[in-house]
């Protein structure tokens, strides 16, 4: 698998991690290649939005298998991501 596949299978966790913790927001992405990929997830009925940057080094870690990616995502609880509205990963 090459790096660019790898870093699309990490970012399809997230991705679905994301969705799953917040259901009916928009999420958009903006990806700055090899410096960080960012979620930005935006609730437009409580006027909310919040966001989540990945570093690239994080994205292409080969030992940061996509299992390893949503264990490290529950347990850090990014959904949680409600009351700081930013986070860096």
């Amino acid at each position: 698998m090459t790096e660019q596949q790898f870093i699309k299978k990490n970012l399809a966790i997230i991705r679905a991690y994301l969705k799953g913790k917040f259901p009916g927001c928009v999420i958009t992405e903006e990806s700055i290649p090899n410096t960080y990929h960012k979620f930005m997830v935006t609730n437009a009925k409580l006027h909310k939005s919040y966001k989540l940057k990945v570093s690239w080094d994080r994205l292409s870690d080969r030992s940061n298998t996509q299992e390893k990616t949503r264990v490290q995502l529950d347990r850090i609880d990014i959904a949680g991501l409600h009351g700081s509205r930013s986070r860096a990963w």
